[in-house]
């Protein structure tokens, strides 16, 4: 009747048949109005297709893009995919936890609408760029590596997600379809806050470790300092009995040097005299034992040792080197 009243043909008309020989099939129809040289209509012409293959074809094309959303929609990280012209096909339950963005509320949206959430305007981002490449971008990533059709980002901090912002790494990849021609793209992100919280933790505990190393370096003897560092704490709190070589010196009559200075300036003089002597005592690899105003107790052989005669030669040469630099 529609084809009757407007003399328009009817096109693409779908319908399911049930095959007298036991089968289903879809066919494909079209009608068109036929006139007579008058332009009177005299009938219909039909024309009617199997379609049964290619809708076969469709179902199981549609079946597997519905169970390909189903496993992004399961993805533990937060996923979604835009096709060629930047519209989201795809956005899956963990990136709407991320973003509080419903799938129904970005599906089929483009002009960068999926960057809002994460930069709070319209710009490309990484599943545009592994697409796209632009360099005026690139700089928008602290760390950036382009392999082949991944395109990964390391780290970058999202002020606008989380209490005080997060740390996020994502990788993006071109799509394509099975003739090869591009098909849009997909991009996953990782939440790293925690781990940059823990190096972050980590960093600031080596400082802690690296200032205590160095002003233990001053108060001990390096031998000892090595020996705790290596975490051999076992060996300086075990007793032994060794042969030593031990050494004592003090500066002469440096109780009356005392009585012409103000404490300030003896103080300046007692670190200094200390500060050399340190230097000449780590030369000849004694261990400063202990320190008593001006008076030093080094041993050899404790806790490194190697033989008699070499620890009473390197005692001996210190000491001399000592004399010389007092004068």
């Amino acid at each position: 009747k529609k084809v009757h009243d407007t003399g328009k043909p009817a096109t693409e008309l779908e319908w399911v048949i049930d095959n007298p020989n036991g089968y289903i099939i879809s066919v494909e129809a079209s009608a068109a109005l036929m006139s007579d040289d008058n332009d009177t209509p005299i009938g219909f012409r039909g024309i009617v297709r199997d379609i049964t293959e290619r809708k076969k074809a469709e179902e199981a094309l549609e079946n597997s893009r519905r169970r390909l959303e189903e496993i992004i929609d399961f993805l533990p990280n937060p996923t979604w995919v835009v096709d060629t012209s930047g519209c989201v096909v795809a956005w899956n339950r963990a990136t709407d936890k991320l973003t509080g963005i419903k799938a129904e509320g970005i599906l089929g949206k483009g002009d960068y609408e999926y960057s809002i959430p994460f930069y709070g305007e319209r710009r490309p981002i990484l599943i545009d760029l592994v697409q796209n490449w632009d360099d005026n971008y690139k700089n928008k990533y602290t760390s950036l590596k382009k392999s082949g059709d991944d395109l990964i980002s390391e780290e970058v901090y999202i002020p606008l997600l989380g209490e005080s912002g997060i740390y996020l790494a994502s990788s993006a990849r071109a799509l394509y379809d099975a003739d090869g021609n591009p098909a849009g793209a997909i991009e996953t992100v990782r939440d790293i806050t925690e781990s940059k919280k823990a190096e972050s933790a980590l960093r600031k505990e080596q400082s802690k470790v690296e200032k205590a190393y160095s002003l233990l370096s001053k108060y001990v003897a390096p031998q000892l300092v090595d020996t705790i560092s290596d975490g051999k704490i076992d060996q300086i709190w075990k007793h032994n009995r060794k042969k030593l070589t031990l050494f004592f010196s003090d500066i002469k009559d440096f109780t009356s040097i005392t009585d012409t200075l103000e404490p300030e300036d003896m103080a300046n003089v007692l670190n200094e005299y200390l500060t050399e002597m340190n230097t000449i005592i780590n030369k000849y690899m004694g261990t400063l034992a202990q320190v008593i105003g001006d008076g030093l107790y080094i041993i050899f052989g404790a806790p490194e040792s190697t033989s008699d005669k070499d620890h009473a030669l390197r005692c001996v040469k210190m000491a001399i080197d000592m004399q010389r630099k007092m004068n």
